[in-house]
């Protein structure tokens, strides 16, 4: 068993509480001396005659341009390209320039180019730019290998990426954190965990939501339960609308014996996930099978909590909210710890009872939980608005268009705010 330190987990989680989702580039506007120095490149037809020199002042005038360029948002894509492309004329067995095309192309979605431009820089050099580790050559390697697994020839993903990674030479944690990819769907699940564990103490932010996944599920198949949980729980609260985190985070706590934990898991990825998604018919068979455990193990607190829950469930479906209110205040008193599913149906309960304060409440809370989750912000929009706090109700509905436009529960709550004719007349107001 390769062994996963515990700190990784808390390294992993600080790291990216303090991130916002998504970073941003600023716009960026070619000063006029720039502009020149761009105008004098592009006239430039051949280097032959200069001296090592004058040629490297060149190339690092191409370079500085170019590197200025790569950092915005796609308003300059074009002259880029021009310069790269006068770039690699002039320079044709410089390493860099390659690396340069295939970033460019990789970023406005042109893959088969840019893992193109990446397979050429292979046979390339870095005389006129300093590259003493070898950065450009891993970072070739791991283009080539996020291109083969994006498109499922994980053998060779594993083979264009492998020399990097044996000699743990490569300096970007994107490198281990696809080779990783590469050996999960090999179904080598030890050196997954073990190149993920390297990936994500070098840089964690690097990491997408299937990454989270896949670690967690090769740890729980390496019967590291404790690990892959800690990885999940760090998954969910950073990718709150990833589909299928919740889900493996159920198998996870019901194979530690949680399992009241574990139903609340598989309610949040169908809350999450939604009743298109793959993950949404399992989550519902996975709770069928848990209540089904807890009843066979007969423990009284977890036996209580069920029972209550659903109690309560069937309450709400027949408008007998003080009823409703009662069950899931004995749910909540019986398991302590704090779960956003659990707040929400007390959250809920609270609304049919129009005690809004108290909705907000937790809501508010909840909002500091677990940052991004659409389903509370969802909330909040049906809570101001049912309290006639338009101004409130428009504020969470702009910021939730704008953070989750494509959730399941945004689409909806959008729909039903274009039939209610009134409150879309408030909102416009």
């Amino acid at each position: 068993m390769i062994k996963i330190m515990q700190s990784l987990y808390i390294t992993v989680f600080l790291t990216l509480s303090a991130l916002p989702v998504q970073a941003q580039h600023g716009m960026l506007q070619l000063k006029p001396e720039d502009e020149l120095i761009v105008e004098q490149l592009i006239k430039i037809d051949s280097t032959k005659g200069m001296d090592e020199s004058r040629r490297k002042e060149v190339f690092n005038s191409f370079q500085a341009i170019i590197n200025k360029l790569l950092n915005t948002k796609h308003q300059y894509i074009q002259l880029l390209k021009t310069l790269i492309d006068k770039q690699i004329a002039l320079f044709p067995n410089e390493r860099k320039p390659y690396i340069d095309a295939a970033k460019l192309h990789y970023n406005i979605s042109e893959m088969d180019i840019s893992f193109d431009m990446a397979y050429q820089s292979m046979n390339k050099k870095s005389v006129l730019y300093e590259d003493p580790s070898d950065k450009l050559l891993h970072t070739a390697r791991t283009m080539m290998g996020q291109y083969y697994n994006e498109t499922n020839q994980f053998q060779n993903a594993h083979d264009i990426l492998k020399p990097s990674v044996e000699s743990q030479s490569s300096p970007f944690a994107l490198t281990y954190i696809m080779f990783a990819n590469t050996a999960f769907n090999l179904k080598n699940y030890e050196d997954c965990v073990s190149n993920y564990s390297i990936g994500f103490s070098k840089d964690a932010r690097q990491a997408a939501p299937r990454d989270f996944f896949f670690f967690g599920v090769a740890l729980h198949k390496l019967s590291a339960f404790e690990q892959a949980e800690m990885i999940l729980k760090v998954g969910c609260k950073r990718f709150p609308t990833a589909e299928g985190l919740h889900l493996n985070l159920g198998y996870v706590l019901r194979t530690r014996g949680r399992m009241i934990e574990s139903i609340f898991e598989f309610h949040a990825e169908r809350l999450v996930c939604g009743p298109e998604s793959a993950f949404y018919i399992p989550a519902g068979e996975n709770i069928k099978i848990t209540e089904n455990m807890i009843t066979e193990k007969n423990n009284d607190t977890e036996v209580i909590i069920l029972n209550n829950l659903r109690l309560w469930n069937q309450a709400m479906e027949i408008h007998e909210y003080e009823t409703a209110l009662e069950n899931i205040k004995t749910v909540q008193s019986r398991y302590s710890a704090y779960h956003w599913f659990l707040w929400l149906c007390m959250e809920q309960t609270y609304v049919q009872l129009q005690q809004y304060d108290k909705a907000l409440e937790l809501l508010n809370q909840m909002e500091i939980n677990n940052p991004g989750l659409p389903n509370t912000y969802v909330e909040k929009v049906e809570v101001y608005t049912k309290s006639f706090d338009y101004v409130s109700a428009l504020d969470y509905l702009k910021q939730v268009q704008q953070n989750a436009p494509d959730h399941w529960k945004v689409k909806q709550l959008i729909e039903k705010m274009k039939l209610d004719e009134t409150t879309l007349k408030k909102l416009e107001e």
